[in-house]
């Protein structure tokens, strides 16, 4: 940045954003003693800021995130008399925040202040909390270590607090439940400890509380039921026990619910129609998936595994036509899978692995177009795999290892051209390894071994373009020999062939292979080269 910008003695708006200036802050710019508004974020700016900076006493808007800059947050900044913005995130500055920031005689003004995505840490400084004009503050994604001052309950201004992702511990201050215009409150990715404050039910302007990966501990508050303007609550990754209290389901502007892994129990009662986002993965949570679940005609992603659950899955969850996410694996569901699961039109992730589903899996499951993983794994499946499948042209992963199914894998999955990985493991799968296997050109793994499967290798499955896994293992009908094409292959980093009743030798081909580090033949009839 050339200093002559200094000599511009009339100017009032200095905005050079978003270029590529390279260099540092010349200190001469605190030479603009009438400059209003300086705005130099988004470049590539290193160095320290200048403190001669605070020379510009009519300054009302500092923004330089999104640099190279480090050092120290000069203390000098304080005295900017009319400064209502500063804005240094995303750098790499160290050290403290200032005290003298909160001092009665300087930044009276100051109603945004966002520090957050550098590298500052020592103690949140309890003086800020003398910007009584402050609406903003953020400082996430630093180093700050201690509590919060509950001083900063006197912020009576403030809409937006974010703390997050720091090291701040000890437990959450009573006093903010005094900032009564606060919409936003974020302190996740910390150490707090004890309880959600009751008192936080006080907060009926709050839109957005996120406390996620903390270490809190006690039960939910039903008193942040009185929230009614609430759109986002996540509680998630903390160690919070009893029920989810059943005030919740009158959050009726509620968007997005994360309670996951924490100690939760108790069932699941009813909430409100406007939930997008239901998270409450990883819990202890028991008895049925309630039917009433269809009546949540918003919602976008429905996530409870790792939970007690029992019973079906209700087929009500056919009427949520926006779902584009059901996972309800490592439960104790049994029953079928209804074919009303086709109903779900914008589905892209179905996961049940690990479950107790019985029968088979709905042909109507070939409805849904936008599915770009199915993993039904570890149940009690029977039947075929349907041809049905072969119409998922968005499927990316098809994971049904260690069920009952029978039959043959159908030549229709050779159309999945997307899909990366198709796992088939521990069934009673018979019949040959489809030759149409050879045109899934996106394929990573296949794993097929523990089946009743018969024939021979084909060379257009070994030399597939992007294959790393092939494991056919103890398939013990399937015969002939160690495709000679595997040294064709660019990518096959593992090669599992064990208990199969291959013959013939071993190829000296397999010495172009480079690139593989499990070469698996035990238990055949193979001799050497």
């Amino acid at each position: 940045m050339p200093p002559e910008i200094s000599l511009l003695s009339t100017l009032l708006n200095l905005d050079l954003s978003r270029n590529a200036i390279l260099g540092g802050i010349p200190s001469s710019l605190g030479l603009l003693a009438n400059l209003e508004s300086l705005v130099l974020e988004s470049n590539r700016l290193i160095g320290s800021i200048p403190s001669e900076l605070a020379a510009i006493t009519k300054l009302g808007r500092m923004s330089l995130g999104r640099n190279g800059l480090t050092g120290s947050l000069p203390a000098a900044l304080a005295s900017l008399p009319q400064l209502e913005r500063l804005s240094v995130e995303t750098n790499e500055l160290t050290g403290a925040l200032p005290s003298e920031f909160g001092k009665l005689s300087s930044l009276a003004s100051l109603a945004f202040l966002n520090v957050s995505g550098n590298m500052l840490n020592g103690t949140l400084p309890a003086e800020l909390a003398n910007l009584e004009a402050l609406t903003e503050l953020s400082i996430n994604e630093n180093a700050f270590s201690g509590s919060i001052p509950s001083q900063y309950g006197r912020l009576s201004n403030l809409t937006s607090l974010s703390l997050g992702s720091n090291s701040l511990n000890g437990t959450l201050p009573v006093e903010l439940s005094n900032l009564e215009a606060l919409v936003e409150l974020s302190i996740d990715e910390n150490a707090f400890s004890g309880s959600i404050p009751t008192q936080y039910g006080r907060l009926t302007n709050l839109v957005t509380l996120t406390v996620r990966d903390n270490l809190l501990n006690g039960t939910l508050p039903s008193e942040l039921a009185n929230l009614d303007t609430q759109s986002e609550l996540s509680l998630s990754a903390n160690y919070i026990t009893g029920s989810v209290p059943a005030q919740y389901g009158r959050l009726s502007n509620l968007t997005s619910l994360s309670l996951g892994s924490n100690n939760l129990n108790g069932t699941l009662p009813s909430f409100a129609n406007s939930l997008q986002r239901l998270l409450l993965a990883n819990n202890s949570l028991s008895g049925v998936v309630p039917s009433e679940i269809g009546k949540l005609v918003s919602l976008q992603v429905l996530s409870l595994e790792g939970n007690l659950l029992q019973g079906s899955l209700p087929t009500d969850l056919g009427r949520l036509q926006d779902l584009t996410a059901l996972s309800a694996s490592r439960n104790s569901l049994s029953g079928v899978v209804s074919s009303e699961i086709g109903e779900l039109v914008s589905l892209q992730v179905l996961s049940l692995e690990g479950n107790r589903l019985q029968g088979s899996l709905p042909t109507e499951l070939g409805r849904l177009q936008n599915l770009t993983a199915l993993s039904a794994s570890r149940n009690s499946l029977s039947g075929v795999v349907s041809s049905e499948i072969g119409k998922l042209v968005s499927l990316q992963v098809l994971s049904l290892e260690g069920n009952r199914l029978q039959g043959s894998l159908p030549t229709e999955l050779g159309r999945l051209q997307n899909l990366t990985a198709l796992s088939a493991s521990r069934n009673s799968i018979s019949g040959v390894l489809p030759s149409e296997l050879g045109k899934l050109i996106s394929l990573r793994e296949l794993a097929v071994s523990q089946n009743q499967l018969s024939g021979s290798i084909h060379k257009p499955i070994i030399v597939l373009p992007q294959l790393e896994t092939l494991d056919v293992a103890k398939n013990g009908n399937i015969t002939g020999s160690i495709p000679t094409e595997i040294g064709l292959s660019s990518s096959l980093t593992s090669l599992v062939l064990n208990d199969l009743n291959l013959t013939s030798t071993l190829p000296t081909e397999i010495g172009r292979a480079w690139q593989l580090r499990d070469f698996m033949v035990r238990n055949n009839s193979v001799s050497a080269f």
